[in-house]
């Protein structure tokens, strides 16, 4: 009797050992996969980070590379209440206009025109995009297409940028022209006060 109970005292002690030694196995190797795990984790970590470097540096050689009178990036536009956004991406800009109003896009394939167009007559504007391979400079826009009849009449300040509003002699219609590394942008309305609203919204994309 006595040897059965030590027999059997054996086997009890001898099952909790093999079950104290899977839950240790068990833990160590939990531990490590989470160490794994961690190592992984770290390295995608590293690796987001050098993406987001190569790209930091990507944007800053890109930003050096624009050529313009001024950055209308710099501040976001100012698109009031009710507007609605046209987007041009192969010409590389964006600009407001009324809901009231409707787009129209013509000119020829090197040099586009859009036309903000409605019934009313000062909510109206012209976007004329000539290329630069036709004329060096504004200046040089200047002359051939006004003949230097154009002259400025004041500045103003749109979302910290300085913009010359150019007048007509002789006619009521109001300019600004605007340039980047590939096209002049004469923006022009019959209305000063809507030209500066959709100044307001214009920017480069």
């Amino acid at each position: 009797m006595m040897g059965r109970r030590v027999s059997l005292f054996t086997i009890i002690i001898v099952i909790l050992g093999l079950v104290i030694a899977v839950e240790s196995f068990l833990i160590f190797r939990s531990v490590f996969s989470i160490k794994g795990d961690n190592k992984k984790l770290k390295e995608y970590v590293l690796s987001l980070e050098d993406e987001n470097k190569r790209l930091r540096e990507e944007n800053k050689l890109l930003g050096n590379k624009i050529d313009s009178f001024y950055n209308p990036k710099n501040s976001p536009p100012d698109t009031p209440e009710g507007w609605l956004t046209y987007r041009d991406l192969d010409e590389g800009f964006e600009v407001g206009y009324p809901d009231v109003c409707r787009i129209i896009v013509g000119g020829t394939e090197k040099d586009k025109k859009l036309s903000i167009t409605s019934g009313a007559p000062d909510l109206k504007a012209d976007i004329n995009i000539v290329s630069l391979h036709k004329y060096k400079n504004p200046n040089e826009y200047i002359k051939e297409v006004y003949d230097y009849r154009i002259y400025v009449k004041e500045s103003v300040y749109i979302n910290n940028i300085k913009y010359y509003i150019y007048k007509l002699s002789g006619e009521k219609h109001y300019y600004v022209l605007l340039k980047n590394k590939t096209h002049i942008y004469d923006i022009n309305s019959p209305s000063e006060e809507f030209l500066i609203r959709i100044l307001g919204t214009f920017k480069f994309i």
